[in-house]
């Protein structure tokens, strides 16, 4: 009788270590888009979509609460077949050689391998039958102590090792998740993954990243005339140009089809006021800036106002499409 108990108990270990390896893998490539869907049905609700978006909205105590699990069922395993070699007369050695070669492939295999592939696959018909089950054990393990005292031991760890805490909730990160994971069903082709991927990146480009350096940039005088302009800027392949005064101070910008197109005006007629922006200006302002100044470039100047360079739309969304060929 006490046998049969050590063998359902190694069963029922085995199979819980399973249960919880592919758990886990299920919730990371679950859909979260038909998770929503699900969970804020009205009719027919879903009660078990549900509980689960409860449980993945913090899911660094869910992932504590399924390898705490996981180690105590694989502990109990452990202790089972440890218990059934000593009963059948084997030395501590034997049991120590056959646990290694015996459960630890059969762990692997059927504990960790198997369930994971299969919870990988079926993500999302597989891992709501296991939701309540899912809670029900983080609560047990909440009430019992033990998941806030692994949290507060891993956050003790964390500021002592001086790590950041990473927020699964974060938009970018669920963002490009999602992303992710239309890419691997087929839905989304792999232009519009590294489009919307530059997308998510381009909030932290900065005008500095992007701009001509002033040293490259060709200027023409203020005082000039329009054929020195026209020869001065005959070989630069920026539509617009700016416009210095003797002090070396940007009063404007010309573009080069004014100089063709208004024969009657000078320089300082023909000349526009500059759009100028700080070389740390997010790269998605500065764009907004020359829209809406409808100027096509903008002056990028230190903190002290010292023109360091210049950027034009082009500059500006090429961290989004790609280089683009000058026309």
């Amino acid at each position: 009788m006490e046998l049969a108990i050590w063998w359902t108990l190694m069963l029922v270990a085995l199979t819980a270590s399973s249960c919880f390896s592919g758990v886990e893998v299920g919730c990371y490539t679950l859909n979260r888009v038909r998770l929503d869907l699900r969970a804020g049905r009205t009719s027919r609700p879903d009660r078990a979509a549900r509980v689960l978006k409860r449980e993945l909205e913090q899911p660094d105590r869910l992932l504590a609460a399924l390898l705490i699990g996981n180690n105590i069922v694989n502990y109990v395993g452990a202790l089972a077949m440890t218990t059934l070699l000593e009963s059948g007369g084997r030395t501590p050695g034997e049991v120590a050689v056959i646990t290694t070669l015996v459960l630890t492939p059969v762990l692997f295999v059927f504990g960790e391998a198997l369930p994971k592939e299969l919870f990988r696959v079926e993500a999302d018909s597989l891992t709501y039958r296991f939701a309540r089950v899912l809670s029900g054990m983080r609560i047990v393990l909440t009430l019992t102590g033990v998941l806030p005292l692994a949290r507060m031991m891993s956050r003790a760890i964390e500021v002592a090792a001086g790590l950041k805490a990473e927020h699964i909730s974060d938009a970018r990160q669920r963002v490009a998740a999602l992303l992710k994971e239309g890419a691997g069903q087929g839905e989304l082709s792999e232009a519009q993954v590294s489009l919307v991927d530059r997308a998510l990146v381009f909030g932290r480009v900065r005008v500095s990243d992007e701009m001509v350096r002033w040293a490259k940039v060709r200027s023409v005088p203020l005082e000039c005339s329009r054929v020195q302009a026209m020869r001065a800027i005959g070989s630069v392949s920026h539509a617009r140009i700016p416009v210095v005064n003797k002090a070396g101070v940007v009063v404007g910008v010309l573009h080069q089809a004014d100089l063709h197109t208004r024969p009657d005006q000078s320089v300082a007629q023909l000349m526009t006021p500059p759009v100028r922006v700080k070389a740390q200006t997010p790269a998605r302002d500065a764009l907004l800036a020359i829209r809406r100044a409808r100027t096509g470039v903008a002056i990028v100047e230190d903190a002290s106002g010292r023109p360091v360079g210049l950027v034009t739309i082009k500059d500006l969304i090429e961290p989004l499409t790609g280089e683009i060929a000058d026309l």
